[in-house]
């Protein structure tokens, strides 16, 4: 649970970073990589 957490904190910061790049969808997977 806590992992999971985790990762929605890294999607919610990536999501308002992304909203200023237009890399979102690297940002996105680049998120995904680290928690994992």
């Amino acid at each position: 649970l806590s992992v999971f957490v985790v990762a929605v904190v890294h999607l919610t910061i990536l999501a308002l970073v992304g909203q200023q790049s237009h890399d979102f969808g690297n940002g996105l997977g680049f998120a995904v990589e680290r928690v994992t």
